[in-house]
């Protein structure tokens, strides 16, 4: 095949660290997540999707080996606020350096009000790649 660049593999350029997408645990329904890879997709963003049903501690040691600096989580509808609440608040805890922006959507983060300045509730999937603009 091709040798790409006269970069040595141990040293890599610089790409843009991907956003990572994901469905909380126990949510089965990716629909939302699906969107948002698409979304994000279109608006020029790496992405690393992690599909339906991951684990909050995944998620976090993902976010830190990929140095992502945004993550976006999706709360169905069988989610309660208290249950999202309990998994942001988690995650947060996982995530000590919080270089890394968060972003809720779906039914169950809708009554999220979250106080943590770099996390981002978004009301529907189109909100998403404005409430990226703003972190740049």
């Amino acid at each position: 095949g091709m040798r790409r660049g006269l970069l040595p593999d141990r040293s890599p350029a610089p790409a843009e660290p991907p956003v990572l997408v994901g469905a909380a645990e126990g949510q089965l329904h990716e629909v939302g997540a699906y969107c948002a890879r698409l979304a994000l997709t279109e608006a020029g963003r790496p992405v690393l999707y992690l599909g339906a049903n991951v684990p909050v501690a995944d998620l976090a040691a993902t976010a830190r080996r990929t140095q992502a600096d945004v993550l976006c989580i999706s709360f169905g509808p069988d989610r309660t606020p208290d249950d999202a609440r309990r998994e942001l608040r988690l995650l947060l805890e996982l995530l000590p350096d919080a270089d890394c922006r968060i972003i809720v959507g779906g039914r169950g983060a809708d009554a999220l009000q979250p106080h943590q300045p770099h996390i981002t509730a978004i009301p529907t999937i189109t909100a998403l790649p404005g409430a990226l603009e703003d972190h740049h």
